[in-house]
């Protein structure tokens, strides 16, 4: 965000002061006060795409009086590897979730839309309000069209939450969940990626089925089922790929693998070193006293595709613990087969899985549907394919920048289809 001098200073005159993740390097005087971490499952969750202001907590962490860690789906592998205490506070009432677990017939999104959309007209209540949790934008908005084509939903009774849907102001339901805590348009069917997986309730109590598609992360299973916040019991549809045969290097575990990537850490930290401690003797004395302003000719760490250091803003080489962490949390996500995935959910008492056997159910209708839109949208694709070509064929100026538009979105030439 952006602070002020103003806003820093009145903030460091308060007892108690309430930031987001990415403004806390702001507050100079932790090691005065206890940080209070919440969301803290967000540190391995989000690393993928905001390392930079994950990192800089972390690196607050010895610097405050005392740092506590909260959260309702606590990272226990980073907890122990920062060598932090872990206490469990547990509910005195928790909803009921009820798990029925689905198999698709292949692993793919076509597969996996079949089935939902199945299931989803196989256990539709008038009145209900469902909602398919995927994290596939594109996959979420064919679900939505095989419904419609189908005859079974109206357009207006399904909204899509992703971030486009969001940023771009398709979607009525995330202002209202936001707003009001509640779905009051005529929406009956809510398709969701991770947008809504935390930080917002939901007080229906006309809650449907809620399908989790796909979904390789308990946390984020759970995060999401507790959105769900008036409801006694929740009826959870879990549609995953058919069974697999796991790995066998996936019998090693998850605090083997932390170890293994804490060891190639150190080692790519001391090469870091070693590197800078060369380039510092490239300069004299003199020079030697502006080295810290000097842009670093050495490429050190993206020569490295699988990089677990960092330097700090100060320049200083750092082991990225949270990287450590994702990746061997990753692979587990990655490579665990369906058996391993709901006896960790198994481990939790609200949750309890129903002995209603449907990975037979009749997916015909559903897969002729899918097969139409998809050939519809080839088609439609492949009219704007010829627009496009015949404007950029006959407009040279408007045809080298998108060549070179290409070029950037694809990094290489060897990526970029040639269109003749």
């Amino acid at each position: 965000g952006t602070i002020t001098p103003a806003m820093r200073n009145k903030a460091l005159q308060s007892s108690k002061i309430v930031c987001t993740y990415d403004v806390l390097h702001h507050i100079t005087d932790l090691p005065e006060r206890v940080l209070i971490v919440d969301e803290a499952h967000n540190l391995i969750n989000h690393h993928g795409f905001r390392a930079k202001v994950l990192q800089r907590v972390v690196e607050r962490f010895d610097i405050a009086e005392q740092t506590i860690l909260l959260s309702g789906t606590p990272p226990q592998h980073l907890i122990k590897y920062l060598d932090f205490h872990f206490a469990r506070i547990t509910r005195l009432k928790n909803n009921m979730v009820v798990v029925r677990a689905v198999e698709a017939d292949k692993d793919s999104p076509r597969a996996l839309i079949t089935q939902t959309a199945t299931e989803i007209i196989r256990n539709h209540e008038a009145g209900k309000i469902s909602f398919v949790f995927y994290n596939n934008t594109k996959a979420l908005e064919l679900l939505k069209e095989v419904l419609v084509s189908s005859g079974h939903y109206q357009p207006d009774e399904i909204d899509i939450i992703t971030r486009a849907h969001v940023d771009s102001g398709e979607s009525q339901v995330i202002n209202e969940i936001t707003t009001y805590q509640k779905i009051k348009s005529n929406v009956r069917l809510v398709l969701t990626s991770c947008i809504i997986a935390e930080g917002v309730n939901i007080q229906n109590t006309n809650i449907g089925a809620v399908y989790m598609v796909n979904n390789r992360s308990i946390d984020n299973f759970r995060q999401f089922i507790a959105r769900f916040r008036s409801v006694e019991r929740l009826d959870v549809v879990s549609i995953r790929p058919p069974e697999k045969a796991v790995e066998s290097s996936f019998k090693s575990l998850v605090s083997n693998d932390i170890e293994t990537l804490s060891k190639t850490a150190k080692v790519q930290l001391e090469g870091l070193q070693r590197e800078i401690d060369l380039h510092r003797h490239l300069y004299d004395d003199l020079e030697a006293e502006f080295y810290d302003d000097i842009q670093p000719d050495y490429n050190y760490q993206s020569n490295r595709t699988t990089e677990f250091i960092y330097s700090d803003d100060s320049g200083t080489p750092r082991m990225d613990v949270l990287k450590i962490v994702r990746v061997a949390l990753e692979r587990v996500e990655q490579e665990m087969d369906n058996i391993f995935f709901y006896t960790q959910l198994d481990r939790y008492p609200n949750i309890t899985f129903t002995t209603d056997v449907t990975s037979t159910t009749d997916t015909t209708e559903m897969l002729d549907c899918v097969e139409a839109v998809e050939a519809k949208e080839k088609d439609i694709r492949k009219e704007k394919e010829a627009e496009l070509k015949a404007v950029l064929l006959s407009t040279p100026g408007v045809a080298v920048g998108a060549y070179v538009i290409g070029l950037q979105k694809a990094g290489n030439r060897g990526q970029l289809q040639r269109v003749t």
